[in-house]
Parts: structure tokens; C-alpha cells; sequence
């Protein structure tokens, strides 16, 4: 989260999640939306509430520091983020004040900054059954388009392979050794084309 805060010219607009592919369904935004949603339900049942101490006595409190903090201090991405100071008491259960505070920075980046930056990446959502939760509004790509691009990258795969065949004979062991390497990823293209035309030919 402190280098999505402190860089978000880089990453804001989030490139759609069309134009990259990613392991497994699904995109990055929608399942940190669900993060945040499941962390907002885990906070409330479990009451993470940071016991601030009595601004009236210094001697009763302790600054919290999360060891990740610190490993991280002077890492050039987020050399300029400052961290705001976050005390507690001293009597406090110092483990459950780490946990409680790491909960308290993911639900503002999720439904403060997230919601607030321009353009947004979340919006507060009602739904059917009157509850709100927090979704993407990030553009991701349908199903269709997820079909058509791994047509293409089949497409790509046996134009390569037709390359390597018609390559002069000196230039065979070369051919072999980069054929090798993606020979999985093609049985595994040639596995995924054959379930969409048999999907198709059930649709029809």
C-alpha cells in the first residue's frame, strides 16, 4: 500500500485488465476490493480498535512501529513517503496493535484513497440485499475477449513453429532448442482451443 500511496501518477489511471494477462481468472482490482471487504467484516466482528493513549501523560505511551516499516526504511520506491507516528498505551497488547494497525492502513487505502483519487478505482456499491461493499470500476475484459486473445496467442505459437520448419537444415539444432522450452505451452493452447471449438459446436 505505501508505494501505491506515494506513486500513484504511476499506476493512476490502472491500465486496463485487458491489456495484460494474469495467472487465473479474474483481475488484480476486483480481488483487492474483495480484500477490503472481508478486512472491513474481520475488523467490525473482531473489534481491532487501537487503544490510544492519554495524550495527558507521555509516560503512559508508545510509539507502534511495524518491523516491516522498518526493513523497509530508506527502500528507494518509498524513500519519499513519509509515515505519519502512531501511538499506543503502554498497557496495550503490543502483537494485536500491530495487527489492528496493519488492517487500519489497508481499509484507508482501500475505502478512503482508492474512492477519493482521480480518476477513482473503487466505489461504494449497494447490493441486492441492501448491504454495501466496495467494487472496481476498473475496465476488465469479457469473456469473449479473453477468447479471442488466447486464439491469437495460439495463432502466434504455430506461426513461430512454421518459422522454425522452414528454417534451413544448419539451423535445425538451433530450432530444436527453441522449440523445446515452450512445447508445454503449446499442448496446453492446443488443449484450451479444442474446449472452446467444442463449446461453441455444444452452443450452436
Amino acid at each position: 500500500c505505501d508505494w501505491l500511496l506515494c506513486n500513484s501518477k504511476v499506476w493512476n489511471p490502472p491500465p486496463s485488465c485487458s491489456d495484460y494477462k494474469l495467472s487465473g481468472t479474474g483481475d488484480c482490482w476486483c480481488r483487492l476490493a474483495s480484500l477490503v471487504n472481508n478486512l472491513e467484516k474481520f475488523q467490525e466482528h473482531y473489534k481491532l480498535v487501537l487503544n490510544e493513549p492519554d495524550e495527558s501523560d507521555p509516560s503512559l505511551r508508545q510509539q507502534l512501529k511495524l518491523p516491516e516499516d522498518s526493513m523497509f526504511s530508506g527502500f528507494t520506491p518509498i524513500i519519499g513517503y513519509e509515515l505519519k507516528p502512531t501511538f499506543i498505551s503502554t498497557t496495550s497488547d503490543r502483537v494485536l496493535s500491530e495487527l489492528t494497525h496493519r488492517v487500519n492502513c489497508i481499509l484507508f487505502f482501500g475505502t478512503e484513497f482508492l474512492c477519493g483519487t482521480e480518476p477513482p478505482v473503487f466505489k461504494l456499491h449497494k447490493t441486492d440485499t441492501g448491504a454495501s461493499e466496495y467494487i472496481s470500476v476498473v475496465e476488465t475484459a469479457s469473456p469473449k475477449d479473453d477468447s479471442e486473445d488466447e486464439e491469437m496467442c495460439f495463432e502466434s505459437w504455430i506461426n513461430e513453429e512454421n518459422d522454425l520448419k522452414s528454417r534451413p537444415s544448419e539451423d535445425k539444432s538451433v530450432s530444436e532448442l527453441q522449440a523445446k522450452p515452450i512445447s508445454n505451452e503449446i499442448q496446453k493452447l492446443l488443449s484450451r482451443k479444442e474446449e472452446l471449438e467444442q463449446k461453441q459446436r455444444n452452443e450452436e
